[in-house]
């Protein structure tokens, strides 16, 4: 059994007026705010109207002129104390009564067949979760084989009869938001036949693929009001974090099928291509940058025409700082010097790992970091790592670094800087804070970055152990 949600919609067109949602229900304090919010994606809620209680007893919220947005909105009490509906942008007038205590038996509306539809259903799914949660907590002490099958073959029953439901529901409604919303939490059915390959076993990966096939088939991505409920949103995180392999390549297959099914609507296709940045600017995983510069590359400075030239300019900018430090690529070349003036060139360095470590002599961070550092290369130089130690400072002198050096017992790593000012370390390197780390492996090939150097090993144990 899935665990139901709560949710509230409000839909409108440009062309009507001012829309209402009268409420009566039980308040402890007469006195207090209550509030009329609405969804922004699974985690954010956006207040639209603040009442108080009229002297009849009733909380009276209008919209703005051209209606209330479509989405799932909420009475709002407080962030866990919230009562949803549905209304559809049609329904101009909407009265709803409740006893707080019941919501969903309780409630009771006039004005909107959008609401009589889901709470029909919605008090049909409380009654059968409750069946269910008798049948589950049954099979989870039952130990007779033939009681634990019935169980489960009346739990598979009442499953069935659930999703009958909703698709009745659906099929007699379907001009419905309503419709749409339960539409979009209906799972894919799981095939329980798996056929055989041509060797003879069968298909482990079958029914994964046929579920993620189906997984979006339920929401409709040229509904902008989906924005505003929680469903757009969980089903891309569903999606992405659990059906997609955290590959670059597959991502970037990935992303662009969802972004070119998302492009059905303007405003859903903005805010899935911003939801998909977000998620993979900020991601944990190392070495997703591909994924970000092939969203850079083939969607915002190719078809995002709400953003403004300097802005697009400043993704071009940054596309073209990301792009030669991909990954997999081999980094820029580095000739430098060190203090006695030997010059060291980054490619001829024999080393199975290089670390580069781009660091300033007068930054704070770099010198908490500095003895961890040299205790990284004391430990592992055995084992072929060599630890590159970059001054990025062009307006320091020698001096600087001298004394960094001394101070901080760097000797027996590669100290050097780049005293004939050849490089941008900002622009070349996207060195925009120090330190800044680079993992290369023997070939000088990129397979990490920004990984604070307590982590370096655990992560090249990694690297190593998958094969990457």
């Amino acid at each position: 059994m899935k665990k139901w949600f709560l949710f509230c919609t409000l839909w409108s067109f440009a062309a009507v007026g001012q829309q209402k949602i009268t409420v009566k229900m039980p308040l402890a304090n007469p006195n207090q705010y209550v509030h009329l919010a609405h969804y922004y994606g699974s985690k954010q809620l956006s207040k639209v109207d603040s009442v108080k209680v009229g002297s009849d007893g009733l909380l009276r919220f209008q919209s703005p002129e051209g209606g209330w947005k479509g989405g799932l909105y909420m009475v709002l009490l407080s962030p866990s104390k919230f009562y949803d509906l549905v209304v559809s942008g049609k329904e101009d007038d909407i009265y709803m009564e409740f006893d707080t205590t019941d919501y969903v038996n309780s409630v009771k509306f006039k004005g909107s067949k959008e609401n009589e539809v889901m709470f029909n259903y919605r008090k049909f799914l409380t009654q059968k979760m409750k069946v269910g949660e008798s049948l589950q907590k049954q099979l989870g002490t039952e130990t007779n084989p033939s009681k634990v099958s019935t169980l489960q073959r009346q739990l598979d029953a009442l499953g069935k009869e659930v999703n009958g439901e909703i698709k009745r529901v659906i099929d007699a409604n379907p001009d419905l938001f309503a419709s749409k919303l339960l539409r979009a939490n209906i799972e894919p059915e799981i095939p329980t036949e798996i056929p055989t390959l041509p060797n003879g076993k069968k298909d482990s990966t079958y029914a994964y693929r046929v579920y993620k096939a189906q997984f979006f088939d339920g929401l409709d991505f040229s509904d902008e009001r989906m924005i505003r409920t929680p469903f757009l949103e969980s089903k891309l995180e569903r999606y992405f974090s659990n059906l997609v392999y955290q590959k670059t390549d597959s991502l970037k297959k990935e992303t662009t099928k969802v972004l070119e099914m998302s492009k059905k609507n303007k405003d859903i296709y903005r805010y899935t291509l911003w939801y998909i940045t977000n998620k993979y600017e900020t991601t944990d995983v190392v070495g997703l940058d591909g994924v970000i510069i092939h969203l850079y590359e083939n969607f915002y400075l190719k078809d995002a025409d709400w953003l403004e030239q300097s802005t697009l300019d400043r993704f071009r900018e940054r596309l073209n700082i990301m792009k030669p430090l991909e990954t997999g690529k081999v980094l820029p070349e580095l000739v430098l010097k060190d203090a006695e003036g030997k010059i060291y060139q980054l490619s001829q360095q024999k080393a199975k790992y290089t670390i580069v470590n781009f660091y300033s002599p007068t930054c704070g961070h770099c010198k908490d970091a500095a003895p961890a550092l040299v205790k990284f290369q004391d430990e592992n130089k055995s084992k072929g790592i060599v630890v590159w130690n970059v001054a990025t400072d062009h307006e320091r002198d020698l001096e600087e670094m001298k004394k960094f050096i001394k101070e901080y017992d760097t000797s027996r790593l590669i100290n050097v800087y780049d005293p004939d000012k050849k490089y941008d370390f900002f622009t070349k390197y996207d060195v925009y804070s120090t330190p800044t780390v680079y993992i290369l492996d023997e070939k000088k090939r990129i397979i990490g970055r920004r990984i604070p150097i307590e982590e370096v090993l655990n992560f090249i144990a990694h690297y190593e152990k998958n094969g990457l």
